[in-house]
């Protein structure tokens, strides 16, 4: 699956420690994609700057849909990756294209706006552009997986309710959102996707449950948030296409914390106090207002009792695309 600055990522699926590097944006151009982003383009592109890229339009409008030599990213792209909505109006009012794929990753500029977080971005790519919420890349994720593993609650809360039917599709390798979360360690989306009812007990196309991968990726909080979780036997119980349980999987991995967590410390999980829930999940709810309409009972319960228990929304902090840590 991707995380981006045009970047692609390991699937979780194999639950392997190997990640694909992110793309060299210095790397050779392809010579038969016409026309090209030159670097000074780039530049003025990446400089966020609304008024110097109209200008370069108005002196090369065959540049509106061009690519950039390292990413192969079109203006909108950048645009979106650079959250400058005045840019997206304007490049939206002289016809560019907001369905296109990026070379490299097969991205679109959704799933570089979720890369990133930013809400305002999402709405107006998906509301007044037209961009397809069930867009793949060429690892088959969707802009929700996207925002899942980057750990974005507001976009996918936003996403989940505006187009519920993303919630359970899954890239090539069978991975849903929720297994993103699980294994890029977002405890935030991982409990709100779990709200909006997705089962922890769903595998991928390798027999991973999300418990087997936040395991696989050492993810301790996540691991103990699941073992709150009802169905905790189920999940503990559930082996991979290699017969694995999350219990050896980490024994296989050496991760003692985790393999005493999974069985004797499984008895002090009543008195476990997750620690670190991103704030941006109370955010989410907190912000709601008109979303609630495709919540479930229990998840607007929920989202009205953190709501008036907040004072104020926290802003989502801008954040360099790449893998999370």
């Amino acid at each position: 699956m991707a995380s981006t600055s045009a970047v692609q990522d390991a699937a979780p699926a194999a639950v392997s420690d190997d990640v694909t590097q992110p793309i060299d944006l210095d790397a050779s151009p392809d010579a038969s994609l016409e026309p090209a982003l030159g670097l000074e383009e780039l530049r003025a592109i990446r400089s966020n700057s609304t008024t110097a890229v109209s200008q370069l339009l108005d002196k090369k409008p065959e540049l509106l849909n061009a690519v950039d030599p390292g990413a192969k990213a079109t203006p909108v792209h950048w645009a979106a990756l650079e959250s400058n909505v005045n840019m997206l109006e304007d490049l939206y009012k002289r016809g560019a294209r907001f369905d296109a794929h990026s070379g490299h990753t097969g991205m679109t500029p959704l799933h570089y706006a979720c890369s990133v977080g930013n809400l305002q971005v999402a709405q107006f790519l998906v509301c007044t552009a037209g961009c397809a919420t069930d867009a793949r890349d060429t690892t088959g994720a969707t802009p929700l997986m996207i925002a899942a593993q980057h750990n974005w609650p507001r976009v996918v809360f936003w996403l989940a309710q505006h187009s519920p039917d993303g919630l359970a599709l899954a890239d090539r390798d069978g991975d849903t959102a929720l297994h993103w979360a699980g294994y890029k360690g977002a405890l935030a989306c991982l409990t709100l996707l779990v709200d909006f009812g997705l089962s922890p007990l769903a595998p991928d196309r390798y027999g991973a449950t999300v418990l087997h991968l936040a395991v696989a990726r050492n993810c301790e909080p996540n691991v103990r948030w699941l073992l709150q979780h009802p169905e905790a036997n189920a999940m503990l119980a559930a082996t991979d296409n290699k017969g694995r349980t999350p219990q050896m999987v980490a024994e296989e991995k050496g991760l003692d914390m985790l393999a005493w967590l999974l069985t004797d410390g499984r008895l002090e999980k009543r008195n476990v106090v997750v620690q670190n829930l991103h704030k941006n999940v109370l955010a989410a709810y907190s912000n709601a207002n008109h979303l609630f309409s495709r919540l479930s009972v229990r998840g607007m319960e929920k989202a009205i009792e953190l709501r008036t228990s907040m004072y104020a929304t926290p802003q989502i902090a801008r954040s360099c695309p790449g893998d999370c840590p």
